[in-house]
């Protein structure tokens, strides 16, 4: 499991738990990016998903002695983010922008770096779906993106996300199998076009 992304050695979880502000300092190296990119995702706003990020790792700082290890700890941070988002976006509602300008910027800097190999239209081709699939996703009902964003995107198992949102697990696995058929509906009718 070492080799699996943003997974720390028990011993550092256990540290940080007793207080040790180095570990810690291992979890946000660790985690940084994938909390930035569900912060990026959830706020559409860079200053936003900035004070999100930063809100998620001060409360998960000061929380961390009270965490029992019964999910992993990227669940846990993940719940955390997604409180945190909800309560800076409530903060900054007033400072509405305009969301479509946003949504290009999200997908330009969401984009997964090719890895070295395949050919200039490949990668086009690929660069294309992606931004079709993120376009198709920003479609779907609030409740279904974030299902989506956390399994899909990120890994999380059913049972997971259901953790981070609050939902029973049998309800991420309604969201997930009806958000399959509405990207498909969706999809097939952008690339009709």
């Amino acid at each position: 499991m070492a080799s699996e992304p943003n997974h720390l050695p028990d011993e550092t979880i256990r540290r940080c738990i007793a207080g040790d502000v180095e570990a810690f300092g291992e979890v946000v190296r660790t985690f940084y990016r994938s909390i930035y990119q569900l912060c990026r995702y959830l706020t559409r706003s860079e200053a936003d998903a900035d004070d999100a990020v930063q809100e998620t790792f001060l409360r998960a700082f000061r929380a961390i002695r009270r965490f029992r290890g019964e999910a992993r700890l990227k669940t846990w941070l993940f719940r955390i983010c997604m409180n945190a988002c909800s309560d800076v976006q409530g903060r900054s509602k007033v400072e509405a922008q305009s969301v479509s300008a946003n949504d290009a910027e999200m997908e330009q800097q969401l984009a997964a770096v090719p890895s070295p190999g395949p050919s200039p239209r490949d990668l086009a081709v690929r660069e294309e779906l992606r931004r079709q699939v993120r376009a198709a996703v920003s479609r779907l009902p609030e409740s279904h993106k974030r299902v989506v964003l956390l399994v899909a995107f990120e890994g999380l198992s059913h049972e997971e996300a259901a953790r981070v949102l609050g939902l029973r697990t049998a309800t991420v696995t309604w969201y997930m199998q009806e958000s399959r058929k509405r990207l498909r509906t969706i999809l097939a009718r952008s690339l009709d076009r």
